[in-house]
C-alpha cells in the first residue's frame, strides 16, 4: 500500500475550511488569479525594535531598481508598479545598522521591519520581520505604538483607545473608563492582557480593566468578532495589551516616564529596567528579565465651571517577567500586580426619591466646588494579581507548540457614602467581591509554508467568586472549555482563512433562601459552534479589499441572571432575569483599504445582528433603600442590530505635513421594540493636522486637532432618566520634541485637550444624569530612554 504524504500545515488548514462547511457555507474552488505583469505593490512599517516607534525617513531601497524610498511620518513606505519576481530589500537608518531581505514577489506583500540601534551602540543588528496579531487577517485592527501611544501616557485603558476610529469609551464619571468596539461593551469585549483573558469583575460598566497601560508597547483593537480564537465573549472584538519583547541583548536599559495633568493635579511615575545574559560561556545564557513599576493619583476633577467633588484616584502598580530563550525552547514567567482606590462623584448618591429626580434635573450639582486630594466615601478599591506562564517548544518540521498558564485574582471592594451603623464593624466595604480564575490555553501552529498554515487549539477555564456584605450577585462557580482550528490559504493576490469552535460553559450559583434557610443552586449549560469565513484580495495599485462572515455568541454572565440590589459604585439598583439565554450573533465586515505615497485610507462597513441582546434598560422608577435612593434597572433581552461605518484618511501634501480625518457612525436598533437602543454611541468626527519638522522619530511636531460628537437622536422616546445631552465641539493641540542633556535623549511633550474649556456632557457617560464632564486638560509628559552596557 502507498502511503501519500501531505505536509501537516495544509492537513490543519484544509480541516478549518472544511469544517466551515459545515455551517453551510457554500464551497468553492478558487483558482489564484494570475498577477498582472508589473502592478504588484511591496508596503511595510520600519520600527525600532526595542521601542517599536517609527523611523519616518528611514531609507529603502530594492536592488533590483533604481531609487528608492523614504519612510513617511509614522515608519510607511511603500513601492508600486513591480513585477513578480526576486528583489532584495535594503534598509538604512542613520543610528541603526543596515538590513538586507531576501523577497520573492508573486503578489502584493507587506513586510514590517524592525531595526536595532546602532552598532557602535549595542553590537548587534537584528530583523524580526512581520508581526502579525490578528488570528484573521481579513478582520480590521488599527494599533497605537510609538509616539501614538507615548501621547496617551498616564490615561486608563480606555481613555487610551478613544482616538481610534470606531472604538467609543463608556464612562462612570471622569476616573472610570471601558472601550467599546462597535457600540458593543462590558464582556462582549475581550481585553488580552500581556496573552492572557483579562478575567475580573468585568460585567460591570464601572468596573474599568485592572490593566496598566504602561506596561504595554502595543495597544491594538481587533474589531469585530473574534470568538474562534479567543472564545464566547468576543462578539464586539477585542483588545490586545501587549508588552515589548524581553531583551535579548547584554547591558542594562529602560525608561522612565513622568507624565503631570492640570485637570486633578495629577500626575504618574512609571519606568522599567531590564537586562540579559547573553554570553555564550555563562550557564545562564538566554535568561533575561524585566521589572516595572507605576505611581499614579490625582484629585478632584474639573469640569468647565465647577470641580466634581471625591473624583481623585490613587494607583500602584507593578510587574516583574523572567525569560528564557535557548534555541528551540523557550518560556516566560510573568506576574503582575495592579492596585487602585477610585473615588466616586458623591453627586450622583442621594438620599430620598425627591432628592435623586432633582439631582438629575439640575443644571450643576449641589456638591462643594473646591479642589481636593483626600478620596472618601463613595469610593471603590480593587487589588488585581496575575500570574503568567507560559512555555513555547518549536519543532521544525512538525511545527510550533505554545502552552500558557494564567492564574487571576480579582478583589474588589465598593463602599458606599455612609460607614456601617454598628461601629464595631469598623470600615467594612458595602459590597466586596472576590474572583479567582484559571486559565489554560494550547496552540499548535503548523510549519511554515508557502502557502498554508493553521492553528488547532483548545482551552480551558475554572472560575469561583466569594461574596461579602450586601447582596448584588451570588457566589458562583463557572467552568469553560473550547477547542477551535483555524486555517489559512495565501495566494499571489487572494487570501482565504476560515475557521471553526465549539465552546461550553457550565456557571452554578449560590443562593440563601432567606424563607427556606436553604442554599439554592441553579445550574445553567451554554453551548455552541461558531464559525468564520474571510478574506483579502489585492486589487492592485495600492488598494486591498477585506471581507469576513461570522458568528460569535455569549452566554449571560451571573450578573444578568441574578444581580439585585444596589450597585453603590454605579449609583443605581440593579434587576437581573434567571430566565435569559445566550446572545447568538451573526456578523459581516467588509472594509477597503488604500497605501499610496501621499494618501493613506480605510472605509468600512458593518452589520452585527445579535439575537437575545442582553442590556441594562431603565425601568424609569426609583427605588428607597437604607443606603439611599436609587434609580431602577433592569437586565431585558431583544434583538437588536448594529450597523456602522468607519473611515479614516490622512493625506500628506508635502512630507512634513499630514492632514488626517476618522468618521465613525453607527446605527443601533432593537428590532423587537421597534424602537432605538439606549446606550448607542453617537456619530463622531475627528480631525487633526501636525506639521513635522523633518528628521527621525524624535524630532519636533506641532498638532491642531478636534473632535466633534453629534447629539444621540437615536435613542429610545422618554425611555432614560434623562433625554441625550446636545452635541459637542472640543479643540486640542499638541507639540513634541526631543531634547538632549549630553549624550542623554529628553523626549518632551505638551498637549491640551478641550482647549477652549467648553461644557459638555457625554451621551456614553453613565454620570451624565448630574454632571457635565471633563474642562480643559493640560498634560505633560516626559520620557527618558537609558542604557548600560
Amino acid at each position: 500500500m502507498e502511503i501519500v504524504s501531505c505536509p501537516p500545515g495544509r492537513v490543519a488548514a484544509w480541516l478549518g475550511v472544511a469544517l466551515m462547511g459545515l455551517l453551510a457555507l457554500p464551497g468553492r474552488a478558487q483558482t489564484a488569479p494570475t498577477a498582472a505583469p508589473c502592478a504588484l505593490s511591496l508596503a511595510g512599517r520600519i520600527t525600532d525594535q526595542r521601542t517599536g516607534e517609527a523611523l519616518p525617513g528611514a531609507v529603502l531601497r530594492l536592488d533590483e531598481l533604481a531609487g528608492g524610498e523614504a519612510a513617511d511620518p509614522d515608519g510607511h513606505y511603500h513601492f508600486h508598479g513591480l513585477c513578480a519576481g526576486a528583489y532584495h530589500l535594503r534598509a538604512s537608518f542613520v543610528g541603526y545598522g543596515e538590513v538586507v531581505i531576501a523577497l520573492t514577489l508573486k503578489g502584493s506583500l507587506n513586510r514590517d521591519i524592525s531595526l536595532k540601534a546602532d552598532a557602535q551602540q549595542l553590537k548587534e543588528v537584528r530583523v524580526l520581520g512581520e508581526k502579525e496579531t490578528r488570528p484573521l487577517v481579513s478582520q480590521s485592527q488599527e494599533t497605537l505604538s510609538g509616539r501614538a501611544l507615548a501621547e496617551t501616557r498616564g490615561l486608563s485603558l480606555g481613555e487610551s483607545l478613544k482616538g481610534i476610529t470606531g472604538v467609543y469609551s463608556i464612562q462612570t464619571g471622569p476616573t472610570i473608563s471601558k472601550p467599546v468596539i462597535h457600540g458593543l461593551y462590558g464582556n462582549r469585549v475581550l481585553i488580552l492582557n500581556n496573552g492572557v483573558r483579562q478575567e475580573g469583575q468585568q460585567w460591570a460598566n464601572d468596573h474599568a480593566p485592572e490593566i496598566d497601560p504602561f506596561t504595554a508597547t502595543r495597544l491594538s483593537v481587533i474589531k469585530g468578532a473574534a470568538s474562534i480564537r479567543y472564545g464566547a465573549d468576543a462578539i464586539g472584538g477585542v483588545v490586545l495589551v501587549e508588552p515589548a519583547a524581553l531583551p535579548d541583548t547584554a547591558g542594562v536599559s529602560g525608561e522612565l516616564n513622568l507624565v503631570g495633568l492640570s485637570n486633578g493635579r495629577g500626575g504618574a511615575a512609571s519606568g522599567f529596567v531590564q537586562t540579559a545574559v547573553t554570553d555564550s560561556t555563562s550557564a545562564f545564557r538566554g535568561l533575561s528579565a524585566r521589572l516595572q513599576g507605576t505611581l499614579r493619583g490625582a484629585g478632584n476633577a474639573q469640569t468647565a465651571h465647577y470641580y466634581l467633588n471625591n473624583t481623585g484616584l490613587r494607583e500602584q502598580n507593578f510587574s516583574a517577567a523572567l525569560g528564557y530563550h535557548r534555541g528551540r525552547v523557550g518560556g516566560e514567567v510573568f506576574f503582575s500586580r495592579f492596585d487602585t482606590k477610585l473615588g466616586i462623584f458623591s453627586g450622583a448618591e442621594n438620599g430620598s426619591i425627591t432628592d435623586l429626580t432633582a439631582a438629575i434635573a439640575r443644571d450643576r450639582p449641589l456638591t462643594p466646588d473646591a479642589f481636593s486630594y483626600a478620596v472618601g466615601r463613595p469610593y471603590q478599591a480593587v487589588v488585581h494579581e496575575l500570574l503568567k506562564v507560559q512555555a513555547r517548544a518549536d519543532l521544525a518540521r512538525a511545527g510550533r507548540l505554545e502552552a500558557t498558564f494564567a492564574r487571576q485574582t480579582d478583589a474588589r471592594s465598593e463602599y458606599g457614602d455612609q460607614i456601617p451603623y454598628n461601629p464595631a464593624l469598623g470600615d467594612v466595604p458595602d459590597l466586596f467581591l472576590s474572583l479567582t480564575t484559571h486559565t489554560l490555553d494550547l496552540a499548535w501552529t503548523t510549519p511554515k509554508a508557502p502557502a498554508w498554515s493553521a492553528t488547532v487549539g483548545a482551552a480551558g477555564s475554572t472560575q469561583a467568586n466569594v461574596r461579602q456584605y450586601e447582596f448584588l450577585i451570588p457566589n458562583f462557580r463557572n467552568y469553560g472549555a473550547g477547542v477551535y482550528a483555524l486555517g489559512k490559504h495565501t495566494g499571489e493576490r487572494l487570501t482565504l482563512e476560515a475557521g471553526l469552535r465549539y465552546d461550553y460553559r457550565w456557571l452554578r450559583a449560590f443562593f440563601l433562601n432567606n424563607n427556606t434557610v436553604q442554599v439554592e443552586t441553579p445550574t445553567t449549560i451554554y453551548q455552541a459552534v461558531t464559525g468564520t469565513l474571510g478574506g483579502v484580495l489585492d486589487l492592485g495599485n495600492g488598494l486591498t479589499l477585506n471581507a469576513n462572515l461570522g458568528t460569535a455568541w455569549r452566554p449571560p454572565t451571573v450578573n444578568e441572571l441574578y444581580a439585585a440590589g444596589v450597585h453603590q459604585s454605579a449609583a443605581t439598583y440593579e434587576q437581573g432575569d434567571p430566565n435569559l439565554t445566550r446572545e447568538q450573533a451573526y456578523n459581516g465586515t467588509v472594509s477597503l483599504n488604500y497605501a499610496g505615497p501621499r494618501v493613506e485610507a480605510e472605509v468600512g462597513g458593518y452589520v452585527n445582528y445579535i439575537q437575545n441582546y442582553v442590556f441594562l434598560q431603565p425601568a424609569l422608577r426609583y427605588i428607597r433603600t437604607v443606603r439611599g435612593a436609587y434609580p431602577v434597572f433592569e437586565y431585558v433581552q431583544t434583538n437588536a442590530i448594529f450597523r456602522g461605518l468607519d473611515a479614516h484618511a490622512s493625506y500628506r501634501p508635502v512630507p512634513a505635513l499630514t492632514a488626517s480625518a476618522a468618521l465613525s457612525l453607527l446605527w443601533a436598533y432593537n428590532q423587537t421594540a421597534h424602537d432605538y437602543l439606549i446606550y448607542a454611541p453617537p456619530q463622531r468626527l475627528q480631525t487633526s493636522l501636525r506639521y513635522t519638522f523633518g528628521g527621525p522619530a524624535t524630532g519636533p511636531y506641532l498638532e491642531l486637532n478636534n473632535l466633534v460628537v453629534a447629539r444621540q437622536t437615536r435613542a429610545p422616546l422618554n425611555g432614560d432618566y434623562a433625554s441625550p445631552p446636545a452635541g459637542y465641539v472640543l479643540w486640542g493641540a499638541a507639540a513634541g520634541t526631543t531634547l538632549h542633556l549630553g549624550r542623554q535623549p529628553v523626549e518632551v511633550s505638551l498637549s491640551a485637550t478641550n482647549l477652549l474649556n467648553a461644557e459638555y456632557r457625554d451621551y456614553l457617560n453613565r454620570f451624565r444624569y448630574y454632571a457635565a464632564d471633563l474642562g480643559r486638560n493640560v498634560q505633560l509628559r516626559l520620557r527618558v530612554p537609558f542604557g548600560f552596557k
